[in-house]
């Protein structure tokens, strides 16, 4: 029967000690450490928004001086390209949100949000899936899943501009438990050897699903 346990497990939380995929391996168990946040394109998002936000909310304080230094002098005629409103209010506004969600992306690398490992252990015939969160009480959460309750493993490939690779575990009750997810792997060659130790491990089917994004 299926069992799921939402724990705080701070001291057991071993995210930094090892970037690798495969992690420790034996007869009984395969250990694997899963990467978070931290990932080449969430630095790519954070940089380009920061840029981008400060570029526009700089463009729009310049239309706010700008349109008040010709306000003030009778002299030069009002220039439209230069008024403040609507085109620098949303240049600001756009700025604003732009570089905000650029410190929240920031923010989620700097937690490491999702980092955390998964054990398959056939001795006990358990699963473990433990993550990071946001900042809380509960900092960490912990996933068991017994191995008889495994129907199936899925690789869902998404293809395009932002692509990505992520591994399901596929329960009998129709749930689909993400183990790995990332935006690095080399090839979907290497995400399907993967894959495909496990199933073997775990005696179960592996399914291939690609999205392809415009």
């Amino acid at each position: 029967m299926n069992r799921i346990f939402n724990l705080n497990l701070s001291p057991q939380f071993e995210p930094k000690l090892s970037r690798t995929y495969l992690g420790k391996r034996s007869e009984c168990s395969i250990y694997w450490h899963v990467l978070g946040s931290t990932q080449l394109g969430n630095f790519i998002w954070a940089t380009f928004l920061m840029l981008g936000g400060i570029g526009f909310s700089l463009v729009g304080f310049t239309l706010y001086i700008t349109s008040k230094f010709y306000a003030s002098d009778s002299s030069i005629a009002q220039i439209p390209s230069m008024t403040f409103f609507p085109q620098g209010a949303l240049l600001t506004f756009y700025g604003s949100v732009a570089f905000v969600l650029s410190i929240f992306i920031g923010l989620t690398i700097y937690w490491d949000v999702g980092a955390g490992y998964n054990d398959f252990n056939k001795t006990e015939q358990l699963i473990r899936i433990q993550r990071a969160t946001y900042p809380n009480n509960n900092r960490f959460i912990l996933l068991t899943y017994e191995i008889n309750d495994i129907k199936s493993l899925a690789i869902k490939v998404t293809e395009g501009i932002n692509p990505t690779q992520v591994i399901y575990l596929c329960l009998k009750n129709e749930r689909q438990i993400p183990i790995t997810f990332s935006d690095q792997l080399p090839s979907i060659n290497k995400t399907e050897q993967r894959a495909t130790r496990l199933c073997n491990f775990l005696d179960v089917p592996l399914e291939i699903k690609i999205i392809k994004t415009t």
